[in-house]
């Protein structure tokens, strides 16, 4: 298999950034100079890294051979990070999320990645491995994990809905036409019937209802994302009393 110096370079780069490391504290990681990952980066004269110093990046950035190879069976940093997301479609982060659950003592994560929020979970799982693995299994085996999953992803369709209800009528309509018709709208403006006021004709009355109806479904939404979010906390108190009972 033929490999690339340049697509190697973006890897490492792109690596190296999602750690927040500089290219001077990378090098100093694996015992070289800043100038040298410099190059390494920018791919110079088409050079692939020495095999030491690739192996080294991976013990840095957690992940295999492969993956800064850019093969094409690594489109995440292992081979079996590559399956589970090709099969089932997690991301690397929700795969780390899980990991941080069921084996928190082998990850490595920098200060910088960590804030408050993330810091805290990540020790209380330490050393209760088996009993966060085992409720984990629960939480994934109820009735509830499956109504959560599908109530979230219906909040999720009603918010780009409604973020995106006037960004459609204005591809409809046009921009100019939309802006027009929507200053008319807000500032109430057509519905006059002073005699200096020229009457609308047929494409700015259609336009009218168009961005009127927008509102009234814009309306219908935040109603059925206000329901669905109590519907949530209503799944999530279920579960909870399914899995610890009183």
């Amino acid at each position: 298999m033929k490999y690339s110096a340049n697509e190697i370079g973006k890897r490492i780069r792109e690596e190296r950034k999602r750690m927040n490391l500089t290219q001077e504290a990378l090098g100093k990681k694996i015992g070289i100079c800043g100038k040298q990952i410099s190059e390494y980066e920018s791919g110079k004269n088409e050079k692939i890294p020495p095999l030491d110093s690739m192996l080294e990046l991976c013990n840095v950035f957690n992940c295999e051979l492969g993956y800064l190879l850019c093969e094409e069976n690594y489109e995440l940093k292992t081979q079996t990070d590559t399956y589970i997301h090709k099969s089932l479609g997690l991301s690397y982060d929700a795969m780390k999320s899980i990991r941080t659950i069921t084996n928190p003592g082998n990850l490595s994560i920098s200060k910088k990645q960590v804030t408050f929020s993330t810091e805290i979970p990540s020790l209380a799982f330490k050393h209760k491995t088996a009993q966060c693995t085992n409720v984990l299994n629960s939480f994934l085996e109820t009735p509830e994990f499956l109504n959560l999953i599908a109530k979230l992803q219906e909040l999720d369709e009603y918010r780009k809905d409604y973020r995106s209800i006037f960004e459609q009528i204005g591809k409809k309509l046009g921009n100019e036409m939309f802006d027009y018709a929507l200053d008319l709208f807000l500032n109430d403006r057509y519905n006059t019937s002073e005699p200096d006021i020229k009457p609308l004709d047929d494409r700015v009355k259609n336009a009218l209802l168009e961005i009127s109806n927008g509102f009234d479904y814009r309306r219908e939404l935040e109603d059925r994302i206000k329901i669905t979010r109590f519907e949530l906390f209503e799944i999530h108190n279920k579960l909870v009393d399914r899995l610890f009972p009183q």
